[in-house]
């Protein structure tokens, strides 16, 4: 692949992680609709549950509460696993926060299939010793 002046092998490495990891990011905050799914099948659960009578054993209004509490602990981790995918992505972009970069990668290990491959392409990427320098630089 032939590269623009000034433009090296590791230049174009962390270009595309940041890319992908933006791609990461928007995929997490996708996972957080399925947690607000989730948080309106308990609502839902609450709007037509049946009055309780004695004769008609109804199902316990702590089916709904589980449902919305796992919803939104859900919703809420999914938009702050892309909130810190796109950090990371900025800190690619800007060569700075290899530490966070490589706990990013670490948790994207944890989300198999694309978040292994991005996770162990960062580790790949990032442990070589002219990107490090990169990071190392002030820009």
């Amino acid at each position: 692949m032939p590269y623009s002046p000034g433009q090296t092998q590791d230049d174009e490495h962390l270009k595309l992680l940041a890319i992908f990891h933006y791609a990461m990011g928007g995929l997490g905050f996708l996972g957080a609709l399925g947690g607000a799914f989730y948080m309106l099948a308990g609502f839902f659960v609450f709007q037509k549950m049946p009055t309780p009578s004695p004769a008609h054993g109804s199902p316990p209004v702590e089916i709904g509460w589980l449902f919305v509490i796992i919803g939104g602990f859900v919703a809420l981790l999914s938009i702050a696993y892309g909130i810190c995918l796109i950090l990371a992505a900025r800190s690619l972009t800007m060569r700075r926060n290899r530490t966070f970069c490589m706990v990013m990668a670490g948790i994207n290990c944890l989300h198999f299939p694309l978040g292994t491959l991005l996770g162990v392409f960062t580790f790949i990427v990032l442990i070589r010793p002219s990107v490090a320098a990169r990071f190392e630089r002030p820009n």
